[in-house]
């Protein structure tokens, strides 16, 4: 029960570090907050599918549903994961927002620095770092090969994996892909 509430308090704390600065942006029309939404919405078409069947399943584990419930579940899965994310992007992408949030930018901002492509590499990462800390409050445990790690054990591979990630964060941030920089090669 104690992870359960510890993960509740890191997804808290993600939103409100997440959707506090992000609003601030929205309301001043900052452009770095259109490139960081579509980041964000990028996120969520990738980890959305997994999520919302995690989701899913444990609303069905924890909830006596009615049958009848079912089909409005599915109707706001779809609704939630698929439709949602690409419309928004769309919506960001339209050269009218594109304008709206380039207006009242003077100079450049740090989102400029990196190519959309790098911005969406680093949150990528960045959120599976965090994700590397929940398996702390389940004894440490870690798939490996065929078999799971539990206590010190898991808990030292957790530490190296999460130590490994955040260097090639830290060097993927240095990098600085985009106007004089190296450049990123995955495309979105």
């Amino acid at each position: 029960m104690f992870g359960n509430i510890a993960v509740q308090v890191i997804g808290y704390y993600t939103i409100a570090f997440i959707c506090i600065p992000l609003g601030y942006g929205h309301l001043r029309l900052q452009s770095w907050s259109r490139k960081v939404a579509l980041t964000l919405l990028w996120d969520w078409m990738i980890f959305g599918l997994p999520l919302s069947i995690i989701f899913f399943l444990m609303l069905l584990t924890s909830k006596a549903l009615h049958p009848s419930a079912l089909p409005f579940l599915l109707i706001g899965f779809f609704l939630v994961y698929p439709i949602m994310p690409v419309l928004l992007t769309r919506l960001y992408r339209h050269r009218n927002i594109r304008s709206t949030f380039q207006n009242g930018m003077i100079g450049m901002d740090w989102t400029d620095s990196f190519s959309e492509s790098t911005l969406i590499l680093i949150s990528l990462v960045l959120m599976i770092i965090v994700a590397l800390h929940v398996p702390l409050f389940f004894n440490g445990i870690f798939p490996l090969f065929s078999t799971f790690a539990f206590g010190l054990q898991g808990y030292q591979i957790l530490d190296l994996s999460i130590l490994i990630l955040a260097f090639l964060l830290w060097g993927l941030v240095k990098r600085k892909s985009g106007p004089g920089g190296g450049h990123c090669y995955i495309s979105f």
